[in-house]
């Protein structure tokens, strides 16, 4: 599949080993792409800058939507090359776009992803993966039983198609999502400005 041939937004969503991106200690394991060509998933582990400017650079080009822009957008920005910074191109951020139309009024339409795949995109939500697979593998909390969710990038190796499903299901959702909301606009012909 050849989304890199295409000029069109680019959606998508990153997995992690934490939430900082000014963590030197932490990096990107996994990053889920979507678009119109469809949607995959690149194991990111053993990337370098040699890997990392090219990438960003071609998103620079196309112009992408970031599933979550305060979170995958920040790791966007840490791995850019420095010329890049003054004119990257976020598109957009999908969770914001539909926390927006969710305040003018969507019906059933709340501020969680789930409210958004259900409500609107008519899926079944695919959270609850992650928990159970962190249980199953004892990765846990201490002691406790509790999910750890902080250390849900060790899934790649344990649970390989699981987790780059887990992470193409979220680029997938981000342009689906816009993709709905735009038609829906169309049809009400209610434009709305990005």
């Amino acid at each position: 599949m050849d989304l890199l041939g295409t000029d069109e937004p680019i959606h998508l969503d990153f997995e992690t080993t934490g939430l900082d991106a000014h963590d030197m200690d932490k990096h990107v394991v996994l990053v889920g792409l979507a678009n119109s060509r469809g949607v995959v998933t690149c194991d990111t582990r053993e990337w370098t800058v040699t890997h990392w400017h090219p990438f960003v650079r071609w998103l620079q080009r196309c112009g992408f939507w970031a599933f979550n822009a305060g979170f995958d957008g920040a790791w966007v920005w840490r791995y850019a090359p420095e010329d890049c910074l003054p004119d990257l191109n976020l598109a957009g951020c999908s969770m914001v776009y539909f926390k927006l139309l969710a305040n003018d009024g969507h019906p059933g339409a709340s501020h969680s992803l789930e409210s958004l795949v259900s409500g609107v995109l008519g899926w079944d939500s695919h959270k609850d993966i992650i928990p159970e697979l962190l249980s199953k593998h004892g990765i846990t909390k201490g002691t406790s039983s509790t999910p750890d969710k902080s250390r849900m990038s060790e899934l790649l190796d344990l649970e390989s198609e699981h987790f780059q499903n887990y992470c193409g299901w979220d680029a997938d959702a981000s342009w689906q999502a816009v993709r709905w909301f735009d038609q829906e606009c169309e049809r009400l012909k209610a434009p709305m400005t990005r």
